[in-house]
């Protein structure tokens, strides 16, 4: 297990908001960047530490959950915030916990098949959204508009959708090992393709009152 930090680019930030996407997305280039470079270190010492850079796993949750998705979504498109990555690199399997991928092109489209995918999200989620908000070409697709785009384009997929739920999920990781367990041995040791689409309904995630928020609550401006 590795931790990755990276830079905060919304840190400090007020004005955020649909004439203002600017910090935004600097922030999410940042966090990927970041991610990637952190993704070359690690495959370049592989030996030394005792790594197969062939089984790395990116896993994050809501601001974590959008770097490692954009992290994947960036290899498939060459794009150039994921310069960084090791040339022919793929991750083994990208986890997101209330995570989106933020496009400037459009709908979303990989140009290399994505890793696989396994997604977690609330779908009453307000602060990273569970259906997708569109500014023109640009927009924030979250794990609904995500699966939709995955199986277009026949790419296999794995998404648990929590009605009732918000950006609870976010903090669900350790509610759901039995999932990722389930989607690690299907996936990764017995090689299976699958198309999962799964409603879940469960007591152990409790509704909050600040998860109820909106991207507005949070970036209120002064």
């Amino acid at each position: 297990m590795v931790a990755i930090d990276y830079r905060l680019g919304l840190k400090g930030v007020t004005k955020v908001g649909v004439t203002n996407l600017k910090p935004m997305e600097n922030a999410f280039y940042m966090a990927v960047a970041d991610c990637s470079a952190a993704v070359r270190y690690l495959v370049a010492h592989a030996t030394e530490m005792g790594i197969d850079p062939d089984k790395i796993i990116l896993e994050g949750s809501s601001a974590g959950a959008i770097t490692v998705l954009m992290t994947d979504y960036g290899r498939c498109n060459a794009l150039d915030y994921t310069a960084d990555l090791p040339e022919g690199w793929k991750p083994a399997a990208v986890i997101a916990y209330s995570g989106a991928i933020y496009s400037t092109r459009g709908a979303l489209k990989w140009a290399t098949p994505p890793a696989p995918t396994l997604l977690f999200h609330g779908m009453l989620d307000k602060i990273v959204t569970y259906k997708q908000i569109t500014f023109g070409k640009r927009g924030l697709f979250g794990a609904n508009a995500i699966v939709k785009r995955l199986a277009k384009f026949d790419y296999p997929y794995s998404v648990y959708r929590i009605p009732g739920i918000g950006h609870e999920v976010s903090v669900a990781g350790p509610m759901t090992l039995d999932e990722l367990d389930l989607f690690v041995r299907q996936r990764l040791i017995n090689g299976r393709t699958l198309f999962q689409d799964v409603t879940l309904r469960d007591t152990a995630v409790h509704p909050t009152k600040w998860t109820k928020m909106s991207v507005g609550d949070l970036y209120k401006k002064k």
